[in-house]
């Protein structure tokens, strides 16, 4: 059987295969068209207008000290400070710290400054900046020296700060090249870092003492008459006296009349003397050249003020001045008319 594929519509025969095509495609126009359009007003889902919440949480950063210094104020010297004589040299002690939190999270900031007077309770609200000197090889003792609520601090940026603090440095501290300034800094958070140098402390040689010596009253016929008290030596820096020199002169009348009372009629020594012992058993001194004193010695003090006796030198006239064949008819005798003597101390 043979089948007729056209169909009659309309009027008009048409192929059914193109009648299918063309309504497909049309269809798919509609959709596309539908799906576009739809996408443009649809008022839901549109992930562009969502609000979105961020939160970033920055973590605490520890304090860090960029640089400390010691500083002489008097010498106008960095890291290396001079003794004052019998005195203290109140050095200036400067740190630099830094925090990437900014400067309100260090000490002076958000909380006071709390400086220690020790090393317990550090950064636990006790307090949070610690200052100190110390030589680690004193010979008397490992003392530590804190700045002791003086630090003043002074914004350089919005991250750092320069805390300037006084330490006295005394001149009994033994000198060293080793002398150490630690510095530690607390934070807000109670985080905290340290740090420490090395800096030279000078030596110093320096004494006082009792600047007269004399007899109220001699006699000519008698020999070892000891001088009315001795000459005290105080050390007044940080260092060892091992020995003294007297260079001694022939002493003028006061009047003018005469001859001079000779310099070789003396002695000293380290104690008082008597008939031909101490003091008056010495060799006798030298006539315008050093005389070396035996037995006198001076160590420097130990201690806040130093525990140190201090020392003390003895005069006497050793000889019988009517055995000199000298004459000797003024009242009195003294450097005053003539050139004073000469005491000193020996490292």
């Amino acid at each position: 059987m043979i089948e007729n594929k056209n169909v009659y519509k309309c009027g008009s025969f048409q192929s059914m295969e193109k009648m299918v095509k063309k309504n497909f495609v049309l269809g798919l126009v509609f959709v596309v068209m539908f799906i576009s359009v739809g996408s443009a007003i649809w008022p839901f889902d549109s992930p562009r207008e969502s609000p979105v919440n961020v939160d970033v949480n920055v973590q605490n950063a520890a304090p860090t000290i960029t640089a400390s210094e010691v500083r002489d104020k008097i010498y106008n010297t960095t890291n290396d400070v001079t003794p004052v004589i019998n005195g203290a040299n109140n050095v200036e002690i400067s740190a630099k710290v830094e925090d990437n939190n900014g400067v309100n999270d260090l000490p002076g900031g958000s909380k006071a400054i709390i400086e220690c007077s020790n090393e317990t309770g550090f950064g636990l609200g006790t307090c949070n900046l610690y200052v100190s000197l110390r030589n680690p090889g004193n010979d008397y003792a490992p003392t530590y020296y804190y700045s002791d609520g003086n630090c003043t601090a002074n914004t350089q940026n919005a991250n750092t700060v320069e805390y300037l603090c006084t330490i006295p440095m005394h001149y009994y501290y033994e000198p060293a090249v080793n002398w150490e300034l630690t510095v530690q800094v607390a934070d807000a958070s109670n985080q905290s870092n340290s740090s420490a140098i090395n800096f030279l402390y000078q030596e110093l040689s320096a004494f006082g003492y009792d600047p007269a010596v004399g007899w109220a009253s001699i006699s000519l016929d008698v020999e070892d008459q000891a001088a009315d008290g001795p000459v005290g030596f105080v050390n007044q820096g940080n260092v060892d006296f091992s020995s003294a020199e007297v260079t001694a002169y022939d002493l003028p009348p006061t009047d003018s009349t005469g001859d001079n009372l000779p310099a070789d009629a003396f002695s000293a020594g380290d104690t008082v003397g008597g008939s031909n012992s101490g003091s008056c058993a010495s060799p006798a001194l030298n006539d315008s050249s050093p005389s070396i004193i035996s037995g006198i010695s001076l160590a420097y003090g130990a201690g806040s003020p130093p525990a140190n006796p201090g020392e003390e030198m003895f005069f006497c006239i050793w000889q019988r001045l009517d055995t000199t064949g000298l004459i000797f008819s003024s009242p009195s005798y003294s450097t005053s008319g003539g050139t004073q003597w000469e005491v000193d101390l020996v490292v």
